[in-house]
């Protein structure tokens, strides 16, 4: 009835579980633990993990890892996620607005509690709605969101896998289909990938 718009991204994150920076995820071992021993045992499993590879001539090569966490460790999403979701929830006080907070907020009729819907993750998918006016707010808070997310990544080690993303907006009120078109315009021929400049 406002005729505000919702923008929504979805993110997905580039082989997010081997690219973790070891001291991110030393810095995580060693706020999760008291125990010097388990956090020697804990950093250990990423820090001394070694890979074999065996090509079709049945030459064997033993790799050690230079970041990250094998993904198939039973340690390893514990890690990762103490380490990505003090990245991501800062992400989210960064571009967080009032007008998510009126407009994306959802109250559970039976506990009477706010939840506020404007972002969600999991693992190493990332979901933000926004609130916007017109086709252009629509694009400056994409941006905005590209350039506040992509460093705190960056500090992780890890990145956006751009042709992952998925760009939607859904137009309410009088200028509804325009801003639809000029939205298209903005984003180009191909909706799902976007600048990130």
């Amino acid at each position: 009835q406002l005729g505000f718009g919702v923008l929504a991204v979805f993110w997905d994150m580039t082989n997010a579980f081997p690219r973790v920076h070891f001291n991110r995820l030393d810095n995580t071992v060693d706020d999760a633990t008291n125990d010097p021993c388990d956090a020697w045992f804990l950093k250990a499993r990423h820090r001394r993990a070694i890979v074999v590879v065996r090509d079709n001539t049945d030459e064997v090569v033993a790799l050690r890892l230079g970041s990250g966490d094998r993904q198939g460790d039973v340690a390893a999403p514990q890690k990762f996620i103490l380490a990505f979701d003090p990245a991501i929830d800062c992400f989210s006080a960064t571009v967080s607005t009032v007008w998510d907070d009126m407009c994306l907020t959802y109250k559970n009729p039976n506990t009477h509690n706010n939840y506020n819907t404007s972002m969600v993750h999991f693992a190493d998918d990332v979901a933000k709605l926004g609130v916007v006016l017109n086709a252009d707010g629509a694009a400056d808070l994409l941006e905005h969101w590209n350039r506040s997310l992509n460093p705190l990544l960056a500090d992780l080690g890890i990145a956006q896998n751009e042709r992952k993303a998925q760009v939607l907006a859904e137009w309410k009120g009088k200028y509804s289909r325009d801003n639809m078109w000029k939205f298209h315009d903005i984003l180009g021929e191909d909706n799902s990938t976007y600048r990130t400049e």
